[in-house]
């Protein structure tokens, strides 16, 4: 650091010592230059002006910039009266003479007080260069009838004074040139008018009587005094307002990232070198963060800490609040200033806000940590969860290597639960987890996915013979008994295993989620198939799934219908049943086979889930329904068309990025498109389709919730999607007249709607008693058969315009 530290002082040294040989110079040059009248000077007018000038010299309002100290004085207006009042070769060192003193008197150190002479020596040279120049009279009655040249002379002294002191000032302080007086610059403005009218006052009424130059210092002493109030008043506005702005930037959620803030706010509130926030109970020991004007320059272990800046001086205040004290601010300067009482409160009261945000990051840290826990883990077991499953596989798949997945299912814990309560088969869940995780060793994933079912991930397995002998040791673990207060239990289970070849390719990350969700369901399979009898352990045969033979055959088609568009949508309104008009319309998806004809999504969307081409139909139905909506909104319909997304586009990441590329080859707006969600998403999708959801309500796209009540947990979905409509499904639509609870649901659905601020659509609409049923309950839109048939866009466009009684969109007489 004392090595960092010596180029720029010796650069200092430099520069001020090159500012005071410039400025004896101009003094010792001007009396030999401008001798004109030297020798006819009033004995007792150059001592009065040494005093004036070192009295104007004393009188300095400060700004401390860093460790440095950058003040403004009156001395530049000292310098304009000389300039009008003197023989021009007794300006600069009546300058050089009168500034020396008036530096000795504030305590001044010689060396600075020189520099300072000699600058303000340099700045009185150059004014009166300018004076000569432009003819300026040398008498203070004719050069106060002279505004403009007078100004010029005394706006040259202020700019040369600048120009002089400001790089010295940078150079101490360590920060740019330009910020050393940004902050006042207005003030030391109307401070250089007030100095100038003050000067042409003196000069009028020293015009008649030089003994009147005895009114300077009282008038000089009124404009300073009111200059440093408002100085004063503006640096502690300013730093109220600064710490306000600092504690705000100290909102993370991250300890590092608020320590990280408040070492760099610190640097700037308190014009310090440099800046340390300290505590001492971080996540991993003490932490450190140290910064300077160019950023952080050490964050991590104090205790490894290089030592801060030597010399000069530290400043620290401790966070301190009812437990105690967290750690301390530390404001390191390269030489000895003085703060104020008003600066040592401000940091006080920013240590205490750093404490807080801390405080509060630590406890984020936490609980994020926590909420992390229970999304991914079991609450009873401790084992992962399905949430937790599917983040492991997804890292998992990513690496190339023989990967097993094996499910098991208890028998026996549904009967435990009747006969001796639930408490006892939670013990029988607990006991299962402890023997599952036993046997399959440290660095294993054992999940609970739900209810009695399990599942161990393998990837240190050399072959898939390997695999099954692994799941038939889990099996064995389970076959001794449990005790529950005395009585032994056998539990029976069985397994499923899938496996990822070690020869397939790592998956990357976007196709993970798929490609996990893929091996669990194979999984599932196999473990199904080994609860219908034979081996207690079943592995995966493509041959025997229930997606069945046929629906293999279906998804080998389908890059050819895709690339001959043979998949196309059919569009059934949605009519508002009071007026009977049409306020949006749902896009189904059909495949007209060459040789099955016309199938609906029953036959082929499985396959397609499968087969890696999901995003290729999305697109393909994506494209064909927003060309349809954008056909009807030309016709001057305003409704949006509304598109079924499978859980795995859900899943996607990439999904979101597919619909705003399709919204905007159609010029629509995210309000024209409708994503339905199909009654096969669970709550399980939705903790990993919560990014995708979020980012299609942020572009405007609306979201419903299909097939509503005929789910698990439908008032669960509805809370963790906010701003989602609600379809109620058809079947209690069509029992709602002859069965209480279809009614009931049907009516709750719409109360439900209607409190929360949610459209509600009831689908299976046929008859007209049906529509006035619903909208006796309350239910303001409805889809069915009674309106509209699926059909293809030309056929709805002629059934639409121009509609029911000639109106454009009406597809049902309104009821009134």
């Amino acid at each position: 650091m004392a090595a960092d530290n010596r180029g720029p002082r010796k650069t200092l040294l430099w520069l001020t010592g090159g500012v005071i040989a410039a400025g004896l110079l101009a003094v010792v040059l001007q009396p030999i230059v401008l001798y004109a009248g030297l020798r006819d000077t009033p004995t007792w007018l150059v001592p009065v002006h040494v005093v004036m000038v070192a009295a104007a010299s004393a009188a300095v309002v400060r700004v401390r910039v860093r460790s440095a100290t950058a003040g403004t004085s009156w001395t530049d207006s000292a310098i304009l009266l000389c300039i009008v009042s003197l023989p021009a070769g007794w300006v600069g060192p009546v300058v050089l003479a009168g500034v020396f003193l008036g530096k000795l008197l504030n305590r001044v150190r010689p060396y600075r007080a020189l520099y300072n002479a000699s600058k303000d020596a340099l700045s009185a040279t150059a004014g009166l260069l300018v004076a000569l120049y432009i003819e300026l009279p040398h008498a203070p009655a004719a050069a106060v009838t002279q505004p403009h040249r007078l100004i010029l002379v005394a706006l040259t002294i202020t700019v040369v004074e600048f120009a002089v002191g400001v790089p010295v000032i940078a150079l101490a302080a360590k920060t740019p040139w330009y910020r050393v007086h940004r902050d006042d610059l207005d003030i030391k403005a109307a401070f250089f008018a007030g100095k100038l009218v003050v000067t042409v006052m003196t000069l009028l009424l020293f015009a008649d009587d030089a003994k009147m130059l005895a009114l300077v210092p009282p008038a000089a002493l009124c404009v300073h005094m009111l200059v440093a109030g408002r100085l004063r008043a503006r640096s502690d506005r300013v730093a109220w307002q600064r710490l306000a702005r600092s504690t705000e930037h100290l909102g993370g959620a991250d300890l590092t990232t608020v320590l990280t803030a408040a070492a760099g706010d610190a640097v700037s509130l308190f014009a310090a070198d440099q800046a340390e926030v300290v505590v001492r109970d971080g996540p991993r020991g003490p932490l450190l963060v140290r910064g300077d004007i160019h950023g952080v320059v050490w964050s991590g272990d104090a205790s490894l800490a290089p030592p801060a800046m030597p010399g000069g001086l530290m400043v620290s205040a401790p966070m301190v609040g009812d437990d105690g004290q967290l750690g301390e601010v530390r404001l390191h300067y390269g030489d000895t200033v003085s703060l104020s009482d008003r600066e040592l409160l401000t940091l006080r009261t920013f240590a205490s806000a750093v404490r807080t945000a801390a405080r509060n990051a630590s406890a984020l840290a936490v609980a994020d940590e926590t909420a992390r826990d229970a999304r991914t883990h079991d609450p009873l077991t401790g084992l992962a969860n399905r949430a937790g499953l599917q983040e492991h596989g997804e890292r998992v798949l990513a690496v190339p290597g023989l990967v097993a997945l094996i499910t098991i299912d208890l028998d026996r814990v549904r009967q435990v639960n009747e006969s001796l309560g639930h408490g006892a088969g939670d013990q029988v869940l607990v006991e299962v987890a402890r023997r599952l995780t036993r046997v399959a060793g440290p660095d294993v994933l054992v999940a609970r996915l739900h209810g009695d079912v399990f599942a161990v991930l393998l990837t240190d397995i050399a072959s898939p013979r390997d695999a099954a002998d692994r799941a038939a040791a889990l099996l064995a673990s389970l076959e001794p008994p449990v005790e529950l207060g005395g009585v032994p239990v056998r539990i029976e289970a069985t397994a499923g295993l899938a496996e990822r070849s070690a020869e397939a390719s790592p998956v990357t990350p976007a196709a993970a989620s798929l490609a996990m969700l893929e091996l669990l369901r194979r999984a599932d399979v196999a473990m199904r198939q080994a609860k219908r009898g034979g081996p207690r352990v079943v592995r995966y045969e493509p041959a025997r799934d229930p997606a069945d033979v046929d629906a293999l055959i279906l998804g080998g088609e389908l890059p050819r219908a895709i690339a001959k568009r043979e998949f196309t949508v059919c569009f059934q309104p949605v009519v508002d049943l009071r007026s009977g008009m049409m306020v949006a319309a749902e896009a189904l998806a059909r495949w007209r086979h060459p040789v099955r004809g016309e199938l609906d999504p029953r036959w082929f969307l499985q396959a397609v889930e499968r087969s890696g081409l999901l995003a290729s139909f999305d697109e393909a139905v994506l494209e064909q329904a927003l060309a349809a909506q954008a056909r009807w909104r030309a016709a001057g319909i305003d409704a949006p068309v509304a598109v079924n997304a499978a859980p795995r586009s859900l899943l996607d990441p990439e999904y979101p990025q597919r619909v705003r590329r399709a919204l905007d080859q159609q010029n629509a707006a995210g309000e024209d498109l409708v994503v339905e969600l199909t009654e096969s998403l669970t709550l399980a999708d939705l903790d990993l389709a919560d990014r995708t959801l979020a980012e299609l309500q942020a572009a405007g796209v609306r979201l419903a919730l299909d097939d509503f009540g005929t789910r698990s947990s439908p008032l669960a979905m509805v809370t963790r999607l906010p701003s989602i409509d609600l379809k109620i499904d058809r079947s209690f639509v069509e029992a709602m007249a002859t069965s209480a609870e279809s009614r009931a649901v049907v009516r709750s659905t719409v109360e439900l709607g209607r409190s929360l601020g949610r459209a509600v659509v009831a689908e299976g609409v046929e008859r007209e008693d049906q529509r006035r049923m619903l909208i006796e309950m309350g239910c303001p839109l409805g889809q069915g058969h009674l309106f509209a048939r699926p059909m293809p866009i030309d056929e709805l466009m002629l059934m639409i315009s121009p509609g029911v009684d000639g109106v454009v969109g009406r597809l049902a007489r309104p009821i009134e």
